[in-house]
């Protein structure tokens, strides 16, 4: 596991990126903790990993249920990003939401947006299959 991931991130250097972030599924970064807790401790201080921050070979990993567990992503710096429309996040405030709202001391409150991801560089996205 930890193999594949030094290499997804050595596949986005040679592309001339920035490695930004790992994207991992809790069970498979719980899986890199468990591999690192098991060998001695003189054998991985050296390894470039800080539980703390979630950082593995000095960039940051994410942790999401929405990710597929065995499959870790790296992605560079500005390869993927957020667009929304040309209204941005919209917050809408009311107070006369309904009848009673007034004298219940609400406040109604509607925030939206259109939102969609996308990938500025595909070079800069690696999917790792993190099976064992």
């Amino acid at each position: 596991m930890l193999q594949t991931l030094r290499k997804s991130l050595t596949k986005i250097e040679v592309a001339g990126h920035v490695p930004g972030s790992i994207v991992l599924h809790p069970t498979d970064f719980e899986g890199i903790e468990l591999a690192l807790a098991s060998v001695t401790a003189i054998e991985h201080l050296s390894l470039p990993f800080d539980s703390a921050s979630k950082r593995l070979f000095g960039t940051p990993m994410v942790t999401t249920t929405a990710a597929t567990a065995g499959v870790g992503v790296v992605l560079a710096q500005d390869a993927v990003v957020v667009d929304v429309d040309s209204q941005g996040v919209g917050l809408q405030w009311s107070e006369n939401a309904a009848a009673d709202t007034f004298a219940k001391n609400l406040i109604v409150t509607r925030c939206e947006m259109r939102a969609g991801t996308s990938v500025l560089s595909p070079l800069g996205v690696t999917v790792a299959d993190l099976t064992p």
